[in-house]
């Protein structure tokens, strides 16, 4: 009986940490199908759509969809699932002896403790950033035609109304005024804006 309990248990633990290994490999790799599937941010959205394909002479939900929160749930139990195993490539350096004797005299080492924290810390921050880096990731190529018909337009337009251009010109050129910190990847990014659009609008 109590082999059978360990096998379920390990073929748990190998679920969780494979789901948690998909949903991070998709937000990297997949973006676009990641935050239609996995994304925990998105359950809301997803319900909603669905929703008003099913009933489309209703206009808004109310409520929230049953399986939002257990979803949340299961994704952070996951993740935290693979990031313990994966940390003790980390913890491996920290010798066995440090630690010390609980209340029932068995040896709580540091090792152990301190992969418990990092499996406990690190889901609640990559959950977020995950799925921010994704919405990025997803929406960079709308952007970059934005970006291009915003050119077309604004160069088309400077051979109409050349004061306008100039106004254009400046007041992005204001809001892209370099911070303090010179060497930012923030002022880097407002740098190549910048000689874009004296480049490719303003020149």
């Amino acid at each position: 009986m109590s082999d059978t309990i360990g096998y379920l248990l390990l073929m748990l633990q190998s679920s969780l940490a494979g789901y948690g290994a998909l949903y991070i490999v998709s937000a990297i790799c997949w973006p676009s199908w990641f935050l239609d599937t996995l994304a925990v941010n998105h359950v809301r959205g997803r319900f909603d759509r669905t929703y008003r394909q099913r009933h489309p002479n209703h206009r808004s939900v109310s409520g929230h969809p049953w399986h939002e929160m257990p979803m949340a749930l299961v994704t952070l139990l996951a993740i935290g699932v693979l990031v313990f195993a994966a940390s003790y490539a980390i913890t491996s350096v920290v010798p066995y002896s440090w630690g010390g004797e609980n209340e029932d005299g068995e040896w709580e080492g540091a090792r152990q403790s301190l992969q418990y924290m990092i499996a406990f810390i690190a889901p609640l921050g990559l959950v977020g950033r995950l799925e921010a880096n994704a919405e990025v990731l997803a929406w960079a190529p709308a952007e970059r035609q934005a970006r291009r018909a915003l050119t077309d337009a604004i160069r088309f337009a400077r051979h109409i109304s050349p004061e306008a251009n100039q106004r254009i010109a400046k007041t992005v050129d204001e809001k892209l005024a370099p911070e303090e910190a010179a060497d930012s990847f923030s002022n880097r990014y407002a740098a190549d804006l910048r000689r874009w659009l004296a480049h490719d609008i303003t020149g």
